[in-house]
């Protein structure tokens, strides 16, 4: 994004791809130009996005400019449209700055560290019972940009009076950052609330700008004309809206629960003002937050994307306590803590990774020099050369997490895990280790049963051999040729031995399991399906792998029987650290309702001021709605690329004991129309996009 400054008149015009030009003056560019607004150059919009769609670079620095300026050009269309609102001068400035600071507070890799990172350090560090966790339980990029806003104007001695505003003012413009009204400004200016973050009906200028950002930038398309929401929205006595986006945030903004309290009780008149649309405007406005919904589905939860940004997340965890961040009076900050030091949290952008590699590195060279004086135990690889080896991985493109499946999760199954907690998560997980467990249990018997047909052959091919050594073709009439045969042979039947390998074998596997799960439960328990039984040789396929010709030389047939003696499992065996679970909940905005619902509408005849703005019934527009709002759906992700085919089976056996909808590997259609025994699935696990009426 290019800036042009005029000498003569205090203004920039930053040249922007989306919205051509963009002006920015006064109080703006001396916000602009401090360090703690300059870093959001280095934090990318749609962080590890990059990685899959090359071209979404796009960074946070010009998002907030973008929303600055749609900000400003819907408050000063309805200043211009109705001047009975009294919007002053001083309103339009504020809603320009809301705007331009609202996503101060991202962190690294955007929603990757106040979304996945931080939950995950917070409850590590209440396992350790480390002192001061408590307030920073449910903090989110809202609460730093208000923090970051304040630490921002103090730090460089912005002369905000200069320009008009008050103590008030700074109050108003971090309640618009947050979407709740306190004591900003007033009832009759309430509608100011719903220009940045909407928490009434969801519909800002935040969301019409990264939508048109992120589709510009990652080549997906939408048939939204999003300046309509701009020109032709006005404020309207409407309907009241009941509450939905519950935020706890006014600690960050300074009053207690009495003025929460007191703010509830003034929003409760009958009818409220509110920025509305004309009712010709329903199916764009749906097409909007359909926009919302594709975006998430093609983009933001893209397979790879969530293997790279778990990928990221451990990395930070794992490097949480050993890479350090400059604070204020030049101490040492952990990451996790630079949330509650805006000094370290300036400091704080996506160049993390590139310190956490040049910390590894330095640590890699103390190793070096300390390498007469290393023992046994220093072999093991610390947390920052683990967290340096995942960095690798991801930016080599080779080796990332594997996704092994997702099932759609609908009725009783989606309610029951939307309230699921870390105790269940583990004990999921162990329910499917244990499925790993008994596959590879199975493995060996089928192996053993292999082994078993093979010696049978080969010592009936030797004898027929030391008979004739010219006879061209040897009977196969001792293979059995069904299980049925299998089970009724004899222990006379089978090599001296046979027993004793089979016990050796079952003890080599359940021996290993032992030792790759550290010491967990002995025995596994029976398995949870069916299917299990299934799970062993059929006839067919033990003819199959019978790969002992019937005419090779006799030390061939040792060579091979030697061989076939030493089972080797397909996969180590899976612990519970292996696996990740990725709960998707997309939705258009209002989880399963439909956001249109809460956006008020007025009539196409009537004044403004006369009109109550109402919602409409989507009956009208039942052949564009779809049939569902939402879907939800469960990920399992695993760290070890090597264990991929066993975690595969082990999470289809999971979800067949669940009665689950058979895994898929992800939403592309074009996938799922491959396999025509999943068609019937596609159509029944997609009711978010077809229509609910043809």
């Amino acid at each position: 994004m290019n800036r042009i400054v005029n000498p003569l008149i205090n203004y920039s015009i930053f040249n922007d791809p989306i919205h051509t030009s963009i002006r920015m003056c006064g109080l703006c560019l001396e916000i602009i130009d401090t360090p703690q607004f300059q870093r959001l150059h280095h934090l990318k919009q749609l962080g590890c996005t990059d990685y899959i769609f090359r071209s979404a670079t796009h960074t946070r620095f010009s998002h907030c400019l973008g929303v600055a300026h749609l900000a400003e050009r819907l408050v000063l269309n309805l200043q211009r449209e109705q001047p009975y609102l009294n919007i002053t001068k001083k309103d339009v400035l504020c809603v320009k700055i809301a705007g331009l600071c609202h996503d101060l507070g991202h962190g690294p890799f955007s929603h990757v560290f106040d979304g996945v990172f931080m939950r995950r350090v917070i409850a590590q560090d209440q396992e350790r019972s480390l002192a001061g966790v408590s307030d920073l339980e449910g903090w989110a990029h809202e609460d730093g940009s208000c923090e970051l806003f304040d630490h921002l104007i103090s730090s460089n001695n912005i002369p905000y009076r200069k320009y008009g505003l008050s103590e008030v003012d700074l109050t108003f413009i971090k309640e618009m950052i947050m979407g709740e009204r306190v004591r900003g400004r007033g009832p009759n200016k309430g509608f100011l609330y719903d220009i940045v973050s909407n928490s009434r009906s969801g519909l800002d200028v935040d969301k019409i700008d990264y939508f048109q950002r992120d589709m510009y930038h990652c080549g997906v398309s939408s048939n939204c004309n999003f300046d309509r929401f701009l020109e032709l929205a006005r404020v309207c006595r409407a309907e009241p809206i009941d509450p939905f986006f519950v935020k706890k945030k006014l600690r960050r903004i300074g009053d207690g629960g009495s003025s929460k309290v007191k703010v509830e009780q003034e929003e409760e008149e009958e009818f409220p003002l509110m920025i509305c649309y004309p009712e010709k405007m329903y199916e764009e406005t749906f097409n909007l937050f359909r926009t919302r919904f594709n975006l998430h589905r093609k983009v933001y939860t893209h397979r790879v994307v969530k293997q790279i940004e778990l990928m990221v997340t451990d990395a930070l965890v794992l490097a949480n306590d050993h890479v350090k961040v400059f604070g204020s009076d030049g101490e040492l900050v952990r990451m996790s803590d630079c949330v509650r030091d805006m000094e370290a949290y300036t400091n704080l952008d996506d160049s993390i990774l590139q310190t956490i590699k040049r910390e590894q590195k330095r640590e890699e060279l103390q190793s070096k020099n300390k390498l007469s004086q290393q023992s046994e135990d220093d072999d093991v690889i610390g947390p920052l050369q683990s967290a340096g080896n995942l960095i690798s991985r991801i930016t080599s493109g080779r080796n990332l997490y594997v996704c092994v499946g997702e099932t759609t999760l609908t009725g009783s199954n989606a309610t029951s895990f939307a309230t699921i907690d870390i105790e269940d998560e583990i004990s999921i997980k162990s329910d499917i280790v244990d499925c790993s467990i008994q596959i590879l249990k199975e493995e060996t018997v089928n192996h053993n049963i292999l082994f078993a047909i093979q010696e049978e052959r080969a010592t009936t091919t030797n004898s027929s051999e030391e008979e004739d050594e010219d006879e061209e073709e040897v009977s196969d009439t001792t293979t059995p040729k069904r299980v049925g045969d299998i089970q009724s042979l004899s222990q006379s039947s089978f090599p001296t031995g046979f027993q004793k390998f089979m016990s050796s074998s079952n003890n080599n596997i359940t021996s290993s399991i032992e030792e790759e799960r550290g010491g967990g439960r002995s025995t596994p328990p029976p398995p949870t399906s069916s299917s299990s039984s299934s799970s062993l040789l059929g006839s067919d396929q033990i003819q199959d792998q019978l790969t002992i010709p019937p005419h090779s030389p006799k030390r061939e047939f040792q060579h091979q029987r030697e061989k076939s003696k030493i089972f080797t499992p397909s996969s180590s065996p899976l612990v519970v650290e292996d696996l990740i679970f990725d709960f998707m909940n997309i939705h258009h905005g209002l989880k399963s309702v439909n956001p249109v619902s809460r956006v008020r509408f007025f009539p196409k005849n009537g004044s403004y001021e006369a009109s109550i703005a109402r919602q409409i019934s989507g009956d009208k527009f039942s052949t564009i709605l779809p049939d569902h709002f939402q879907y939800k759906s469960l990920r399992v992700f695993c760290r070890h690329p090597s264990k991929e085919e066993l975690a595969k089976r082990a999470f289809k056996r999971w979800c067949d004991g669940r009665g689950l909808a058979s895994p898929i590997h992800s939403l592309s259609q074009q996938e799922l129309s491959n396999n025509n025994n999943m068609q019937h699935q596609t159509n029944t696990n997609t009711p978010f996009i077809l229509p609910s009426q043809y």
